[in-house]
């Protein structure tokens, strides 16, 4: 089992190749710092989405 380290959101982010993706990581961010009362529908989003998304943009091209 390797060791994950730890990313930070901010980094993770500048990871994603996936506009989509992006804009969701973005919306979880906010929603998580508390900055934003609308969240787009991100409510209930979590990174996973995030990644599902990218993975899935990534395989388009």
């Amino acid at each position: 089992m390797k060791e994950e380290k730890y990313v930070s959101p901010q980094e993770r982010l500048g990871q994603l190749q996936s506009e989509r993706a992006r804009a969701l990581a973005e919306l979880i961010l906010s929603r998580d710092s508390g900055d934003v009362k609308y969240t787009g529908g991100a409510e209930n989003q979590t990174w996973e989405d995030v990644e599902k998304m990218e993975a899935e943009d990534q395989g388009k091209d």
